[in-house]
């Protein structure tokens, strides 16, 4: 499959460009055929007939309201810490906070009824103020902020986990499932300038803060590398990235599906989740840049039903940076790493893990078949599509396949 080899490591002067450089070559710059049309045609066919449903306009314009309530609860909250703990008001009206989205919802899948991966971003003081060096801390996240959440009249099935490996709190907000986690950085605001991407935001943080930050980070440099795909990740985007991200989207809300209705989009029994499917479609981006919707499906089944695993799927290699978080970053000389990689995909930001950790054998034989039986199934539909170009080729007709086939 012509998968170069991970684990090696870097030093911090060639970290950026190396976090750029795609791990695999293209396999194929070709332009999409009539046949690879078909293929697209069919898929868009299967939206319009509500086998692969997307929410619309408005359920996506009351998501982003609830959001914004949200985020202003947040804002009134973090000021009314940092004047509880003493700081000065003109410190305390300057902390502010963010908040960042991350998974589907951030991906833009647009699937109806999705939850929301959400991470509050807070300021913890940087020994300014007259609160030694806490503004808002993660015990007061779990305790006052939880409160002002569970005393709103439109949250319900509140669940509060602070001392998790990832503390998170997760309710529903007018029917729309949250699951909230909490960053607390070393800083008195966090500025407009803030770049969660960079690498620089984990300075000074702990564990539980850098895992927080780990989804939304994976997230935006998932688009990046799928919008950039053969070529420079660093360039604009133009017309040729957004059409190829919406590809990436279309055949990214089937696989979903797919493994949804076979029963193993599952993480905590062992199966594949979201990160893990994004992150195998985004590789097949990278190896055909170019593919229609409809082709990019077919390729993802073709290359993952003959992945040979523990071989690790990577969008670029994991490097390390002299930091706390070295330990971390994934390598398959590793010996912790390599006995618990049944089925290795690694994320791209720093520091890169293995996104399938949870994956046993018995499940692995389970997807390993399932991967298996949706190739033949994408084969049949290939040929199909083959026929239904060549049939329109010769005078027009539909031919082939109806929608409802």
């Amino acid at each position: 499959r012509g998968a170069r080899r991970a684990g090696c490591r870097f030093t911090m002067d060639d970290e950026q460009a190396r976090r750029n450089r795609p791990y695999y070559d293209v396999v194929s710059h070709a332009a999409p055929t009539d046949v690879d049309r078909s293929l697209t045609s069919l898929m868009e066919g299967w939206s319009r007939k509500g086998c692969v449903p997307e929410e619309d306009s408005a359920e996506t314009s009351r998501k982003g309201d609830l959001l914004l309530e949200l985020q202003n609860m947040m804002l009134g909250w973090v000021y009314e810490c940092c004047i509880s703990k003493g700081v000065p008001e003109d410190l305390a009206k300057a902390a502010t906070g963010r908040m960042n989205t991350s998974g589907s919802y951030r991906l833009g899948v647009a699937e109806p009824g999705a939850d929301i991966d959400l991470i509050c971003i807070i300021p913890g003081g940087a020994g300014e103020g007259g609160a030694g060096s806490y503004f808002c801390t993660r015990e007061d996240f779990f305790e006052t902020f939880k409160a002002k959440i569970e005393a709103h009249p439109k949250v319900e099935n509140f669940k509060s986990i602070p001392d998790a490996f990832v503390p998170i709190m997760t309710f529903d907000l007018d029917e729309v499932n949250i699951d909230l986690l909490c960053a607390v950085l070393p800083m008195n605001t966090i500025p407009p300038s803030w770049d969660i991407s960079d690498n620089g935001v984990l300075d000074g943080v702990d564990v539980k803060t850098e895992k927080s930050l780990n989804g939304p980070r994976v997230t935006n440099l998932i688009i990046k590398m799928v919008k950039g795909a053969g070529g420079d990740i660093e360039r604009k985007e133009n017309e040729e990235s957004d059409r190829r991200y919406q590809n990436f989207l279309k055949a990214l809300r089937c696989v979903r599906i797919w493994a949804k209705k076979r029963k193993i989009y599952s993480n905590k029994h062992g199966y594949l989740g979201g990160i893990n499917f994004n992150l195998m479609l985004a590789v097949c981006c990278q190896m055909y840049p170019n593919a229609d919707a409809g082709r990019l499906l077919f390729h993802f089944f073709e290359i993952m039903h003959r992945w040979d695993w523990p071989n690790p799927l990577l969008l670029c290699s994991p490097y390390t940076l002299d930091g706390p978080f070295d330990s971390e970053v994934w390598d398959p000389n590793n010996y912790r790493h390599a006995t618990t990689s049944l089925m290795p995909i690694i994320t791209p930001a720093y520091p890169a893990f293995n996104s399938a950790r949870s994956v046993s054998k018995w499940s692995m034989n389970v997807m390993t078949e399932e991967f298996a039986r949706a190739h033949g199934i994408i084969l049949k539909l290939e040929k199909l599509a083959e026929e239904k170009a060549a049939a329109a080729a010769e005078g027009g007709a539909k031919g082939g396949v109806t929608q409802d086939e």
